[in-house]
């Protein structure tokens, strides 16, 4: 199984948007059906890479994604968060992680993040939310996922340094992951946990910028 494909630099993933106007290829930008299934995989393995942050927890994220459609014979799949807790920004490119998935398996569109890049916040437990994209041979999908997420790690201060202490759970593991097709309706709570208002209408925001780089060129 193919692992993660590569991160991508928000200046890169940009110019790839425009290129797509530039070069006439696109006849629809659409937000995605409901033909899209996400789960979680077992984590094994994490190494964990830390920063100099002073978020207290460390996180790592294993989600498998798998759609249907006519998106051409090898469509490429972006997965967009942020590295802590502030919103998605492609401006901000320190905050910002973009993952080009690798595809799994060659007559069907699964795509798999096994190991990803960590991420931190100061909470123990979060309502992680990722912005999905889809580019096919003349088609453009953007859909959500959320995921209740639950921390691999604390950093524990020293006097000269931090230490890694993994938590007290031997195997860490995602508590809930759903996928939306459109923000602007009733979003289905996972346990109980909702995304918040601002993070909806960052989702909203960054999915509308992505949309207008497309149609236009511009950034």
């Amino acid at each position: 199984m193919s692992i993660l494909g590569e991160f991508v630099d928000a200046a890169k993933f940009i110019g790839l948007l425009q290129s797509i106007k530039n070069n006439n290829r696109l006849k629809r930008v659409v937000l995605q059906s409901k033909k899209v299934y996400v789960g979680s995989l077992e984590k094994s393995g994490i190494s964990f890479e830390t920063t100099n942050s002073l978020k207290k927890y460390i996180y790592d994220t294993c989600i498998k994604i798998k759609f249907k459609g006519r998106y051409g014979k090898d469509p490429r799949v972006y997965l967009i968060w942020s590295k802590n807790d502030e919103k998605i920004s492609l401006d901000d490119r320190e905050s910002v992680r973009i993952a080009k998935l690798t595809k799994n398996y060659a007559r069907e569109y699964t795509y798999t993040i096994q190991k990803s890049d960590t991420y931190e916040s100061n909470s123990k437990k979060i309502l992680k939310p990722y912005i999905i994209v889809i580019l096919g041979n003349q088609k453009i999908s953007i859909g959500y996922i959320a995921v209740l997420d639950t921390a691999v790690a604390k950093k524990m201060p020293l006097s000269r340094g931090t230490q890694v202490k993994p938590m007290q759970h031997l195997n860490p593991f995602i508590e809930g992951i759903q996928y939306y097709d459109s923000l602007y309706k009733t979003l289905e709570p996972i346990n109980g946990n909702k995304l918040t208002n601002d993070q909806i209408d960052n989702l909203k925001s960054v999915s509308e910028q992505i949309m207008e780089i497309v149609r236009s060129g511009d950034f």
